[in-house]
């Protein structure tokens, strides 16, 4: 199970790395793997973080250009 503490770590740090680069799901799942892998305690910790970006997405904190980036919203959150 995902606690709201980690949750919002992860948020944190999606916008930290999508505020350095553009960055396609699939690489900011992978690294929010490496980064919280032993955290995550649920059955597919990539849904999971593919739940994170949707939900990012959703408050238009991350817009979707062919690939994930940081919009101005996100970078008030960091």
């Amino acid at each position: 199970m995902v606690t709201n503490e980690l949750s919002e770590k992860i948020k944190i740090y999606i916008l930290r790395i999508l505020n350095k680069q553009f960055m396609y799901p699939d690489e900011i799942i992978e690294n929010c793997i490496e980064e919280f892998g032993t955290q995550i305690n649920t059955l597919n910790p990539s849904l999971t973080i593919r739940n994170q970006l949707k939900i990012l997405s959703d408050n238009k904190m991350v817009a979707y250009y062919h690939g994930y980036k940081i919009t101005p919203k996100g970078r008030n959150e960091i």
